[in-house]
C-alpha cells in the first residue's frame, strides 16, 4: 500500500455558510477523496462537520467540531465514514453567519 502522506493535499477552497444553521455540502457534486483536512483559520465561531444536512438541529449528527484557528485532519477510521470520503455527503455548519472552512483533500 502506498504511503498516503507521499501525495500532496490539494486545496479545494472554502466552504462558506452564509447563515448559521443552514449547512452547506463540502462539494456540490460527488467528489471522493482519500484524505481530508479542514482549516478554521478565519472562523469567528465553531464550525461543525456532519454526515447530513441537519447538523446542529438534530443533535448527535456532528461528526467533528473544528477548533477555531486550527487545522483538523479528518480521520478515515470514523465509524460513519467509508475508506473513501465523498465530500458531497459531508456538510459544514457554523454558529456565526458567514464563517467558512478551508478544505484540502488527497484526491
Amino acid at each position: 500500500m502506498a504511503n498516503p502522506l507521499a501525495y500532496p493535499f490539494q486545496s479545494l477552497g472554502y466552504v462558506t455558510v452564509a447563515a448559521a444553521g443552514t449547512p452547506q455540502p463540502m462539494s456540490a457534486t460527488s467528489l471522493k477523496v482519500r484524505g481530508l483536512t479542514a482549516s478554521a483559520f478565519k472562523a469567528k465561531g465553531t464550525p461543525n462537520v456532519g454526515a447530513n444536512a441537519y447538523i446542529l438541529d438534530a443533535g448527535g449528527n456532528v461528526l467533528f467540531t473544528i477548533p477555531k484557528g486550527q487545522v483538523f485532519p479528518v480521520p478515515l477510521s470514523h465509524p460513519q465514514l467509508s475508506e473513501m470520503i465523498d465530500l458531497s455527503n459531508l456538510y459544514v455548519d457554523v454558529d456565526t453567519n458567514g464563517d467558512a472552512l478551508q478544505i484540502s483533500a488527497l484526491i
